[in-house]
């Protein structure tokens, strides 16, 4: 196992610093009168050009996280830095991938990829074929016309990340964007975003996932949460995989199933405890 590495690295992680530098951060929330706390004292950094996976059990604070960092929310205490910048106000400089759907159904596919370049008033001729050549990276040639609701699931994703790759911003935030695709197209999924965005722009992407298999599958670290209120307990590096073009075939290394396993006595560690007494791996 990896020594864990909690906290962000202030001499810059990685040949390039740090894109994200999160230190001693809290932040509560109030409704109806009612507060709770979401996050406490967290400590965490984002190598640029490198994704970094977010986990932890549900209601400890992983989208909290990407949300200080989209700049919609502010922390009570401690810093968000963003490519050395303090975050302030709303980043225009990271694009947030939601779980569900958020394009436009009454807009086309390509309407919906070109927006970035419309907001910033590029001639439509221009955005057109800017927005044609990044359909085709994704395999979405010839659907330029279609609606959203003409597409499945996958090519709906594909439509987003295009869309966020052409704002022209060089970090990603990936709030299980994947989460409610079926086994088959998650997979498939896994491999664009390795193949088709990250390999070929280099973007620092954040992506948070409750699946821990992805989470190692598409991480170079891995960063565990507590229960909410959330702080990081854990950094875990994915530096010994290799080659990953074949996902289906490293799932199955030794060095893969080590890193999950270590996850998951992190995350539920009675689950690990319990599949140990039966002789089961979780």
């Amino acid at each position: 196992m990896n020594d864990p590495t909690v906290g962000p690295s202030h001499d810059g992680a990685g040949p390039s610093g740090s894109a994200v530098v999160i230190d001693g951060v809290s932040k509560q929330f109030t409704v109806h009168g009612r507060t709770s706390q979401a996050l406490v004292d967290v400590a965490l950094d984002a190598p640029r050009g490198e994704i970094t996976s977010l986990v932890g059990p549900s209601g400890c604070g992983k989208s909290t996280v990407l949300n200080l960092i989209a700049g919609t929310i502010e922390p009570e205490t401690g810093s968000v830095r963003h490519n050395g910048a303090p975050v302030v106000a709303i980043n225009h400089d990271v694009a947030y991938l939601p779980q569900g759907d958020d394009l436009f159904p009454w807009r086309t596919v390509m309407d919906n990829v070109a927006l970035p370049l419309e907001l910033r008033r590029v001639s439509r001729a221009a955005r057109h074929r800017q927005a044609r050549e990044i359909l085709a990276l994704f395999g979405l040639a010839g659907r330029e016309s279609s609606y959203p609701a003409q597409l499945s699931g996958g090519m709906r994703k594909r439509v987003q990340i295009a869309r966020a790759l052409l704002s022209g911003v060089d970090t990603l935030l990936m709030d299980e964007p994947f989460g409610a695709l079926d086994a088959q197209l998650k997979v498939r999924m896994q491999i664009d975003l390795l193949e088709r965005v990250h390999r070929q722009t280099g973007n620092t992407i954040l992506f948070v996932t409750h699946d821990l298999a992805e989470a190692v599958a598409l991480g170079d670290r891995v960063v565990v949460f507590s229960p909410g209120p959330g702080h990081v307990i854990h950094v875990e590096n994915i530096d010994d995989l290799g080659d990953r073009s074949d996902l289906l075939s490293l799932t199955e290394s030794p060095e893969f199933q080590r890193h999950v396993r270590t996850l998951w006595s992190l995350v539920a560690p009675e689950l690990v405890h319990r599949s140990a007494a039966s002789g089961a791996t979780p």
